[in-house]
């Protein structure tokens, strides 16, 4: 057993998905705030990144080693597109890994399938949205061609 915990964070999207997949020796309430902070010296967030945020998990590790070995495992298996790339060589999968994350803070809820679908069109609109990029082609050609 080590002297520090060892944390290992995913940050999930409003749309249920795994953006970012961290670890740390700091208490993780102060890395996090790092992070939402947006300054470049402590993170490469950015301030749209944040906004789509809907929670934080968390787990906790007595080693830096199992946090690691965690972390490059879950970035393969997600590619979360918040990480980098570099942290995937070698990486073997492992049925064994431990999977009991502790909700660290809800920020945002979870979009609705209705919010990520999308408003859908009425068959007039449908038709307008044609007719405009019909004519809209026609004139690009009529342009091009004269």
């Amino acid at each position: 057993m080590g002297l520090y915990k060892h944390y290992l964070y995913r940050w999930i999207d409003v749309y249920g998905k795994v953006i970012y997949v961290g670890e740390t020796t700091r208490p993780l309430n102060k890395r996090l705030a790092e992070h939402m902070s947006c300054n470049p010296k402590c993170t490469n967030f950015r301030k749209k990144d944040i906004s789509l945020v809907h929670k934080i998990e968390y787990m906790v590790f007595d080693d830096d080693y199992d946090a690691m070995e965690h972390e490059r495992y879950y970035i393969s298996l997600w590619r979360p597109r918040l990480n980098k790339a570099d942290k995937l060589k070698g990486v073997k999968f492992d049925e064994t890994k431990r999977t009991d994350w502790k909700t660290n803070k809800v920020y945002k809820p979870l979009k609705t399938k209705e919010e990520i679908k999308g408003k859908e069109l009425t068959p007039l609109e449908n038709f307008i949205f044609g007719f405009i990029t019909l004519a809209s082609v026609i004139g690009v050609l009529i342009y091009y061609f004269k």
